[in-house]
């Protein structure tokens, strides 16, 4: 449950993306104009944002990612691509 709200632009786009969908919703219902494609968009937006908001967000440090290179024989453990650095368990 830590995860959840990690962090606020995430979470911000996750809750209009939601308040979007019902308000889609809401204003179909009224204009009575219920029909599939209200019901996939509305939907698609709510879970879209549900899934911003349970987001577990990147905590690596996107400005200085180090890579390691492997040889194009595999060797290291790898396929011949570069490849972050497993990370360090505490």
């Amino acid at each position: 449950m830590k995860k959840v709200f990690s962090h606020w632009k995430t979470t911000s786009m996750g809750i209009l993306s939601i308040l979007g969908g019902l308000t889609r919703l809401i204003f179909a219902i009224k204009s009575g104009v219920f029909n599939e494609e209200v019901v996939m968009t509305c939907a698609t937006t709510i879970v879209g944002g549900v899934g911003l908001i349970l987001a577990a967000d990147n905590t690596s440090d996107m400005n200085n990612p180090k890579i390691v290179k492997t040889n194009d024989d595999g060797e290291n453990g790898g396929s011949g691509v570069e490849q972050p650095p497993k990370p360090k368990t505490p």
